[in-house]
Parts: structure tokens; C-alpha cells; sequence
């Protein structure tokens, strides 16, 4: 009978030690998944402000020839645009957490903190 319970407690260990590494394998996987999920959605966000900082430099010196006729010269057109810009920097420095901070925050959050729909019933 002690044999019995050697094989028993040896089967419980072997159990345990494989049930630890799942585990493990598990978290490896799903740390990948969203590591992979948040960097999508960062290189995403950098090339859509590319894209945007390219579109805003055309229809920029494309206002400032629309305002070369207006005013004769090129110069007050570079100073009102400039001067927008700056106003629009300054603006989105002062409304940094509600336009920037805080939607990246709910991203990744949701991102990590999602829960999986299957498979977690099963334990």
C-alpha cells in the first residue's frame, strides 16, 4: 500500500509541475498577444500623424498662396499660418490629458485588461 501512495504523490507532483508550465506557457502567450495588440496600435497612431503632418504641410502652402494674392506677398501668409500652428500647439499642450494622455490610457488598458470570452470556464 505504500507503493500505491509514492505513485500517487509522484502523479500529483508530475500533475502539478505540468499543470505550473501550462500556466506559464499561457501567460507567455497572451503578455505576446498583447504586446503585439498595444505596439499595432502605436505604429498605427504614428503613421496616421505622418500622414497628417504631410496633408497639414500641403493645404498649409497651399493657404499661403491663396493669401499671396490676397495680400500681395508671401510673408503674412507664413506668419498667420505659423501663428495657428502655434495657437493649435498650445491648445493641444493644455488639453493634453483629455486629447492625448487619457484615450492612449483606455487603449492599452482595454487592451491588457480584456477578459477572454472561452476557455476560462472550464477550471
Amino acid at each position: 500500500m505504500e507503493l500505491s501512495e509514492d505513485n500517487k504523490y509522484q502523479d500529483f507532483t508530475r500533475k502539478a509541475k505540468d499543470y505550473i508550465k501550462t500556466r506559464y506557457d499561457l501567460l507567455k502567450l497572451e503578455l505576446l498577444e498583447k504586446t503585439s495588440r498595444i505596439l499595432s496600435v502605436l505604429i498605427m497612431i504614428i503613421i496616421s500623424l505622418f500622414l497628417l503632418l504631410g496633408a497639414l504641410i500641403y493645404f498649409s502652402f497651399a493657404l499661403v498662396s491663396w493669401m499671396e494674392t490676397v495680400f500681395g506677398s508671401m510673408i503674412p501668409g507664413f506668419l498667420i499660418i505659423g501663428g495657428v500652428f502655434l495657437i493649435i500647439l498650445f491648445l493641444v499642450y493644455i488639453f493634453r490629458e483629455k486629447i492625448l494622455i487619457n484615450p492612449l490610457i483606455r487603449a492599452i488598458s482595454k487592451i491588457l485588461f480584456e477578459e477572454k470570452e472561452s476557455g476560462d470556464d472550464d477550471e
